[in-house]
């Protein structure tokens, strides 16, 4: 078995303890905060988050990713010198950033209660905005020790300490926020776990690098950085179009009380995006560090990584396909849910049409094409938000979700850019091939939720429904992959991952794997 899959799993394993411990949590905490603060508290909250991810997109100079490629080479070759100077200058980049941010956020706090169309006191709204400024300063330091965790594959100390501090964000912000239900609650909250995240990041890494990281500046190092983080800086801004500036349009145009039905079922197509990226970025550093050998590693892996990445995409979009609706009614009510129906379904099409995408953007950005990552977000970014003004205007509130299906042409675009000398006719077929799985999943939950909706089926009915399909799809899926669909050799892939995590948890590996229909080879 090779070292490359042996580091891939492990790495895959601490990745997605966190994602999924900080998806879960997330999820639950965004229904609690609109039952117990209703929509319009909730959704000035949202408003202010929103505020806070297009400040964010607009800090770091996309310097983060650069630092990872550069720290990742340096730490293999034992380079202190090179580790302290890159260090030094991102730290003084994301302080900076994080300075001004909460500058931003305490000078305009009443502008921004203003703009959001704030129903309650005025005040509160105020001291809510210059939380959220402290809350975004102590984010930028702690992001930065984040990226550092990264640099080095130390995926379990990252893990740990994202889904500690989610933990205690989350259970603390249930507990406090239903004795006191504010959303100055809220803002304290984050507040004050961010603050302790930030300074047990610092120590984390000082522990792991031998040294205190602190801001120092080197010109010349800066723009190494520079010259290849510039494209990730226009990626992410170009990304705020499509993750930030939608809201902001529907704020302006119906008010934030209207904008937890369309942003709950984006935050939960966007956190299990969230999970898939977090589940596969240790590819980055990975690739990152195979130097010559990258070209050789991709052609041999990416057909199969697109392929797994696509199946648990559709094994989770097509499970709130079917019983999205019955889980806002849990968490949330059953009023909600039905406002909010039709823009979970569609953005959970969105959600497994993107992640296609994820490979394809790693794979680019390990070669250095980040050029390439900053087109797709631009193709998309631009593309979207006129759609959405234009559904909303049109169709109403409702149909604004519409516009994020333009997300097919710049992942058709990346995916393309990466087998530019292919011809078209080829370049389809392998698009398409890894993910007949996947479509027969997403068309099959389809079909269900279309009988569901008809029917008007309650809560248990789409709660039953969706357990007998993941029954029949756990069973059946491996053995349609091996006979009719061409993918013993996917499958042979994940049989080998399968068996390196059956038996570091003590479990018979041969007996589960035969029982999901995958392929057992030889010792």
């Amino acid at each position: 078995m090779s070292s490359f899959l042996t580091k891939a799993v492990k790495n895959s394993t601490w990745t997605g303890i966190g994602s999924l411990g900080t998806a879960i949590l997330g999820f639950l905490f965004a229904g609690t905060t609109i039952r117990w603060l209703g929509e319009a508290e909730a959704g000035f909250a949202i408003a202010i988050s929103t505020i806070a991810g297009i400040n964010n997109t607009f800090s770091g100079l996309g310097l983060g990713a650069a630092a990872t490629r550069v720290i990742s080479r340096a730490y293999a070759e034992n380079d202190t010198e090179t580790i302290k100077k890159v260090t030094g200058v991102c730290f003084s980049v994301s302080l900076a950033f994080g300075l001004l941010g909460f500058l931003l956020f305490t000078g305009g706090a009443s502008a921004i209660v203003g703009w959001a169309k704030y129903e309650g006191d005025p005040t509160k709204g105020q001291w809510y905005c210059i939380l959220a400024g402290l809350f975004f300063l102590f984010s930028q330091i702690s992001n930065y020790f984040i990226i550092l965790l990264t640099s080095i594959q130390r995926f379990d100390w990252e893990a740990k300490l994202v889904l500690a501090f989610n933990l205690a964000n989350g259970l603390g912000g249930l507990i406090l926020l239903r004795m006191f239900p504010s959303i100055l609650t809220i803002g304290f909250t984050l507040t004050t776990v961010s603050a302790i995240q930030a300074l047990s990041g610092g120590l984390i890494v000082a522990k792991l690098f031998g040294f205190y990281s602190l801001p120092s500046w080197h010109k010349a190092t800066f723009l190494e950085l520079w010259s290849f983080g510039r494209w990730m800086y226009l990626t992410q801004i170009m990304g705020s179009l499509a993750n930030g500036l939608d809201k902001v349009f529907l704020v302006s145009l119906f008010g934030s009380a209207s904008l937890p039905f369309y942003t709950f079922a984006q935050r939960i197509y966007q956190t299990v995006h969230t999970t898939l990226v977090s589940q596969a970025k240790y590819l980055f550093p990975m690739l990152a560090a195979q130097g010559k050998e990258i070209d050789i590693v991709a052609e041999r892996t990416e057909e199969r990584l697109c392929w797994f990445i696509s199946l648990i995409a559709s094994l989770i979009y097509s499970g709130l396909i079917i019983a999205g609706p019955a889980l806002m009614t849990v968490i949330v009510n059953i009023q909600f849910a039905r406002n909010a129906a039709f823009q979970l379904f569609i953005f959970s099409c969105v959600g497994y049409i993107q992640a296609y995408s994820i490979v394809p953007f790693f794979f680019g950005l390990s070669k250095g094409d980040a050029k390439g990552n900053w087109i797709y977000q631009t193709i998309t970014g631009v593309g979207i938000l006129p759609l959405i003004i234009l559904s909303s205007l049109v169709l109403g509130f409702k149909y604004a979700v519409l516009g994020n299906l333009m997300i097919l042409v710049g992942v058709i675009y990346l995916a393309r850019r990466g087998k530019a000398k292919v011809d078209w006719q080829t370049f389809m077929f392998q698009l398409v091939s890894p993910l007949y799985s996947s479509l027969l999943i997403m068309g099959l939950a389809c079909v269900i939720h279309l009988v569901l909706t008809l029917q008007n089926a309650t809560v248990i009915t789409q709660f039953v429904a969706m357990g007998a399909f993941y029954l029949l799809v756990l069973f059946s899926i491996a053995r349609l992959e091996q006979k009719y669909l061409g993918g013993r050799h996917r499958l042979e892939t994940l049989g080998r991952a399968l068996s390196l995590i059956l038996s570091k948890l003590g479990l018979p590996s041969e007996f589960f794997l035969r029982i999901l229909g995958i392929p057992v080879l030889s010792k």
